[in-house]
């Protein structure tokens, strides 16, 4: 476990029900740059999260483990929230979704393919003929909703190693993570995978908490204080 520490004002959570602990335990995985264990205060994701409970009265701690885990944690009640997730139906229904999102602006989601191969497209379901893959923690109920199949891997580098080896056609995520990828990992491939010139989702990423009463609270703390000032 990672902890952010701060002095904690007890004025702030005056007169509203308090949750059972001083610290909020999220539980999360490597985004970069938007969360990671190794960026500073654990990337732009982690100040937002943590700023918002600061103010609350709360401390923040963060557990690193592998996104499909991280979301069964959430499922079976065993941490206080995590983030950061797309909002869609299916998740809705075993996990509760804060309201706000947590950055303003929305992650772009494009195609990545091997440099030579032609992919194109006007709408998503003319991307049949291809074979997809993708990492676990996103959604692609997008693409999925059109009959389209994505198999999943854990990384980003395991992905692009696909496309590269012709494993997969197409690696469907979000720029900086990819970039971030290819230019300390995979440098000797990356003048060989292309990005599409135009996006095949956009989303937004949440906090989501427990789907029982501590959830609820949590989740009516982290939404009075989102946009307060501190």
């Amino acid at each position: 476990m990672c902890l952010i520490p701060y002095t904690q004002s007890s004025d702030n959570v005056q007169n509203e029900e308090k949750y059972s602990t001083d610290t909020i335990t999220i539980v999360t995985g490597d985004w970069k740059p938007y969360i990671g264990s190794d960026l500073p205060n654990y990337g732009p994701v982690a100040v937002e999260v943590t700023k918002t409970f600061k103010k609350a009265g709360y401390k923040v701690e963060y557990i690193w483990v592998p996104w499909a885990r991280a979301f069964k944690m959430i499922e079976h009640h065993d941490v206080d929230a995590s983030a950061t997730w797309r909002k869609t139906d299916e998740r809705a229904k075993t996990v509760l979704f804060a309201d706000t999102p947590i950055m303003p602006d929305s992650y772009d989601f494009y195609l990545y393919y091997k440099k030579g191969k032609e992919v194109q497209w006007k709408e998503i379901k003319e991307l049949a003929k291809y074979s997809f893959v993708g990492i676990y923690a996103h959604d692609y109920s997008k693409i999925e909703n059109t009959g389209i199949n994505i198999s999943r891997v854990n990384s980003e580098k395991q992905a692009l190693l696909s496309v590269y080896h012709s494993g997969y056609d197409i690696f469907v995520s979000n720029p900086k993570p990819v970039e971030i990828v290819l230019e300390n990992d995979l440098a000797d491939i990356k003048d060989e995978i292309e990005r599409s010139n135009k996006p095949v989702n956009q989303t937004e990423g949440f906090l989501i908490f427990p789907k029982n009463e501590k959830g609820e609270l949590l989740k009516k703390i982290y939404e009075k204080y989102r946009n307060m000032e501190e």
